[in-house]
């Protein structure tokens, strides 16, 4: 799911830079053209901010925690479920 919506909105980006048109951007990226074509035209948000509203966590706040958590792993210490959720807390608090 999550890598049909990251094709999804490379090819919305291309699109809108005009490099491609609806229909070549669709058969390009391997989505569906109905959904690209609304999706260009703002008639409908993607997923993730359709729904951003219900989930715990803004986009924004999101990207930060998976930052937060990408640097933990790559100095050797993967962040453990409870410092987890108390970063997220802390993420949110903000």
């Amino acid at each position: 799911m999550a890598e049909k919506e990251a094709r999804l909105q490379e090819a919305i980006t291309a699109v809108q830079n005009g490099e491609h048109t609806c229909h070549s951007t669709a058969i390009t990226f391997e989505v569906p053209r109905s959904i690209l074509y609304e999706q260009v035209n703002s008639r409908k948000q993607s997923r993730n901010l359709a729904h951003e509203s219900k989930q715990n966590l803004f986009h924004a706040e999101e990207r930060e925690l998976v930052q937060w958590i990408t640097r933990l792993t790559i100095s050797g210490y993967p962040p453990c479920h409870s410092t987890l959720k108390e970063m997220a807390e802390e993420v949110r608090k903000r």
